[in-house]
């Protein structure tokens, strides 16, 4: 039964006794009496909860003066601060708490040199698929304490799903800021479409910038595929980013959105999931090779239009600083086209996604890549026939400067037969003689495709010292009588995928891996353990 007074009538006490009236005033009385002595108690709570804490700032200040952090001096101390920052970030996932975030938490005396370290606020990441909520107030606060300093931002809407309204809200803020944009990196899809974003991105004046990723991975519809001839540069215009030198595209953005390439130092152009309608004639090609800063270059996917007949016409061109290349695209004829019409001096390390065997290389009388020291071959090989060993010969002629051999290719195989040659075949002996500086070799493929070929392919490298192979490979061959003797001549690894192993060279700067490697084809390509 409740002790309330009826609804209808709370005062009405006209049916009691004058008894009961005084009993039922003396109880209301009593009860005010107690509600007002709890308020009188909550307040006197929280009044005492604030001392205490009050009281824990001056029991830290006094004591923590005398911790080695708080005798640093303040430019050190903050010196550490961003070196955690860093720290944080080198293991590929940003740490949740962020670490500036939980610096600042600490005592009032860290939280103080925080707030006035603008360094320490001008790196923002946002991973939509991951993220639980969108920080917009977190935004609005980076953009605040990192005062004037120069920007670093990184966002991801893919895989976010739609009805993320407040993404483009996220967009819209960072707009007032390009001028400080030393990094801005875009990833989207279909589900956000960051259309609005780069109208404004157009024509606005970025001085700073110095590296941008814009893939929306959004689908566009046009009339039929169409073929460009030459790169028609048509955002980012007149100096409006006189310091770009990284440029990260994908298929779609490459529909309608092309900066200037002169000043390029790193140059990727990635399909993800969706394909552009846009493709560029070899003559774009030619020009991309042969960008006067060009130092690392990675294209992936149909971005290039090639019948193949290319190869007979096309003179050699030079990539005179071009230092680190991947390359992938349709049928292997972009990887083609590359190894018999380019010269590259000071070309350090080659990945190449797909191998073309059915199509002779262009020979040359000149070493097209002196400098070259590691090759990697993911994926396979595409056009395997009768002549493949014959047409593999020049390959491996062009490339036979190389000390590192990464292999994530069922070639393992046909490389195996092609350095173990049978009695009377000059064609392998040829092939056996070519490689012969190779040191170290990388091999991550399904252990039933180097069952039997293991032991041939590595006898193959007589100067081999040091050999890494999945955990996998390694537990099927660890029997053989034999792997006791290889192991007792060379140094052994096993590849460690759980630990962030990345197996091919990534020369992408900037900084700490983590900051732009979403997404990347040929990283993931290397990391999967390729069959048979």
């Amino acid at each position: 039964m409740s002790s309330e007074p009826p609804s209808g009538a709370p005062n009405d006490l006209s049916q009691f006794t004058e008894r009961e009236r005084n009993l039922l005033t003396v109880i209301e009385r009593e009860k005010h009496e107690l509600e007002g002595r709890k308020a009188r108690l909550q307040q006197e709570l929280e009044e005492v909860e604030t001392s205490i804490i009050k009281t824990q700032r001056r029991y830290g200040e006094i004591y923590n003066a005398r911790s080695p952090t708080d005798t640093l001096p303040n430019e050190i101390l903050t010196a550490i601060f961003r070196e955690s920052q860093q720290i944080s970030r080198l293991s590929g996932v940003v740490d949740n708490p962020i670490a500036e975030v939980t610096i600042s938490h600490v005592c009032s005396h860290w939280r103080r040199l925080a707030m006035l370290a603008p360094s320490l606020w001008n790196v923002f990441r946002y991973d939509g698929a991951v993220a639980p909520q969108i920080p917009l107030d977190r935004l609005h606060a980076y953009l605040e304490r990192s005062q004037t300093h120069t920007l670093d931002i990184y966002l991801s809407f893919t895989g976010s799903g739609e009805g993320w309204s407040d993404q483009l809200d996220m967009l819209d803020t960072i707009a007032p800021h390009f001028s400080r944009c030393r990094t801005l990196q875009v990833l989207s899809d279909n589900d956000t479409h960051i259309d609005d974003f780069l109208h404004k991105l157009e024509c606005a004046q970025l001085p700073l910038l110095e590296y941008l990723s814009i893939c929306p991975d959004r689908w566009h519809e046009p009339p039929d595929e169409y073929i460009v001839s030459d790169w028609n540069a048509n955002v980012l215009l007149n100096g409006a980013a006189p310091s770009l030198k990284y440029l990260r595209l994908d298929s779609t953005s490459l529909c309608d959105f092309r900066p200037p390439l002169s000043s390029i130092t790193h140059l990727r152009l990635e399909e993800r999931r969706r394909g552009g309608m846009t493709k560029f004639s070899s003559n774009v090609l030619d020009d991309v090779f042969t960008l006067p800063s060009l130092e690392t270059l990675s294209i992936w996917g149909d971005l290039f239009f090639q019948t193949g007949t290319e190869y007979t016409g096309a003179s050699l061109v030079e990539a005179k600083r071009l230092k680190h290349a991947r390359l992938e695209g349709r049928k292997g004829i972009v990887t083609q086209y590359f190894l018999s019409h380019v010269m590259a001096p000071a070309l350090e390390t080659l990945t190449l996604a797909l191998v073309r065997l059915d199509i002779p290389l262009i020979l040359r009388d000149i070493d097209l890549f002196p400098s070259l020291h590691t090759l990697s071959l993911l994926r396979g090989a595409y056009g395997f026939g009768p002549d493949t060993l014959v047409n593999f010969l020049p390959f491996m002629n062009i490339t036979h400067h190389i000390k590192r051999f990464i292999l994530a290719s069922p070639l393992v195989q046909f490389l195996a037969e092609a350095m173990a040659p049978p009695p009377g075949s000059d064609l392998h002996v040829q092939a056996k003689q070519i490689w012969t500086k190779v040191e170290e070799v990388v091999i991550n493929v399904d252990s039933r495709a180097l069952e039997l070929s293991y032991k041939p392919l590595i006898v193959a490298f007589p100067n081999m010292k040091t050999l890494r192979m999945n955990e996998e490979c390694r537990l099927n061959i660890a029997g053989d009588p034999a792997w006791a003797e290889l192991q007792a001549r060379m140094k052994f690894d096993i590849i460690e995928f759980s630990e962030g192993d990345v197996l091919i060279p990534c020369y992408w700067p900037p900084g700490p891996d983590w900051m732009d490697t979403e997404e990347d084809p040929y990283v993931f390509m290397s990391t999967l353990t390729i069959g048979p």
